[in-house]
């Protein structure tokens, strides 16, 4: 081997050599810088800043709409009178999150720093609330089935899931198995809903009824309530009264007194006096409190807003009804089209009282507005898989669950294209 081989196998060792160093190094500040997130610190000291020179929220200006404001904008509870400010169309740019199995079910923490989403095949997995990466250390399975409803209860330490089998567990917030509740003839339980008072939770199942189940004892016998007459589709009961909404694949909406005798299907006597009897006697009813009309089709959705003056229906005939409590049976106040196939998913904003969101099988979300008719904002392609253009829609595109962030800044949502994704306001 001459000299001038020599040292050109030199340079090369010398080049890969360096190469390999800055391969080193680029990795290590890989591990130390951290990924990008969604942080609402920042928001909230500039709102508690601002409140020195604007007592009121309600005197607070919106930041003008230039690229140097977007460190100048605040959480959605400082805009009460400005509820397009609080909704999330803007994709949140994450590692992709396509897990085995497709995603019934989706809900935040109370705390806000994970979010909870249950699979087709009884598994739950973790999202980290800021980075938007799953995690894979607290995924659990602690379901045989798939997973169809998640709901916290008040207290924000339990967990409640249900399953296609007709099981109902408690888990704790780091999803260990606390008790299991049975439905007879292991009937699907489709939806759960927990008492204002965490003693009690109402489910509803395939058999067209309505249970409730004690929290504190699962082997006792669940009070029924029948008046449908098809699957129960949902449930949900009142952020603060002692009253219960479901909806049916009979179309309709029903209203139900969880306070009723169980045995002798009438309302309590009240203080326990012969005159209170008396007018207890002759006033015997059931339940069902009220029949709530103006579906069409199947009703697949309902949810109260967070005031528990407002009732919202999603159904198979495209449209969402909002129901006012205070005119109990009565027709919907106002009825909201602009899906192209079922609404499927709803959810009422955790700050602005009179907005919501929607999606439905045509893989589109919509925010609307309590007062108007017409959609604030829509994502077309949220969760569309567009491999045949000649359909309308695909069965793989269905929008199937939304979930708010508690304060309001970030929306999850989950789909039939077995992802989750999660979307966050614009800049001004």
């Amino acid at each position: 081997m001459n000299p001038s081989q020599l040292a050109t196998i030199k340079q090369a060792d010398l080049v890969a050599g360096q190469a390999n160093a800055n391969k080193n190094i680029d990795s290590k500040f890989q591990l130390a810088i951290k990924k990008r997130s969604l942080d609402y610190t920042a928001p909230y000291l500039n709102m508690i800043q601002s409140r020195l020179s604007h007592p009121s929220r309600c005197s607070l200006h919106l930041p003008s709409p230039i690229f140097a404001n977007s460190l100048n904008i605040l959480p959605p509870c400082a805009y009460p009178l400005q509820p397009a400010t609080s909704i999330c169309t803007k994709h949140v740019p994450a590692p992709l999150q396509r897990s085995r199995a497709k995603v019934n079910a989706l809900l935040w923490a109370p705390h806000g720093r994970h979010v909870v989403a249950g699979e087709s095949n009884g598994k739950f997995i973790l999202f980290d609330g800021d980075t938007m990466d799953s995690d894979e250390r607290g995924s659990r399975k602690i379901h045989d089935k798939a997973i169809t409803s998640l709901t916290y209860l008040h207290n924000e330490m339990l967990l409640l899931s249900a399953d296609e089998a007709g099981y109902v567990r408690l888990s704790k917030d780091n999803l260990d198995p606390h008790a299991t509740f049975v439905h007879p003839q292991e009937k699907k339980c489709t939806s759960v809903s927990a008492a204002p008072t965490d003693m009690k939770f109402a489910s509803g199942s395939t058999d067209c009824v309505v249970r409730i189940f004690d929290v504190f004892f699962p082997d006792a016998e669940p009070y029924k309530m029948n008046g449908h007459g098809g699957d129960v589709k949902g449930v949900a009961w009142h952020p603060r009264e002692s009253l219960i909404a479901s909806c049916s694949k009979d179309a309709t909406v029903k209203l139900w007194d969880p306070r009723c005798n169980p045995t002798t299907n009438t309302a309590p006597s009240g203080d326990g006096s012969a005159a209170s009897a008396a007018s207890s006697s002759k006033a015997t009813r059931g339940p069902c409190v009220a029949t709530l009309a103006g579906a069409r089709n199947e009703v697949h959705r309902i949810g109260w807003s967070n005031s528990g003056r407002w009732l919202l229906s999603s159904s198979k005939d495209q449209m969402l009804r909002l129901y006012d409590i205070r005119r109990c049976g009565a027709e919907p106040v106002r009825e909201f089209r602009g899906h192209s196939g079922d609404v499927t998913a709803l959810a009422w904003h955790p700050q602005q009282e009179e907005v919501f969101a929607s999606g439905g099988m045509d893989g589109m979300i919509s925010f609307w507005h309590a007062g108007s008719d017409q959609p604030m904002a829509s994502m077309a392609n949220a969760h569309k898989v567009e491999e045949d253009r000649s359909k309308v829609w695909d069965t793989r595109s269905i929008t199937w669950a939304l979930a708010w962030h508690p304060l309001g800044h970030t929306m999850a949502s989950a789909g039939s294209d077995k992802r989750v994704k999660f979307w966050c306001r614009k800049r001004p």
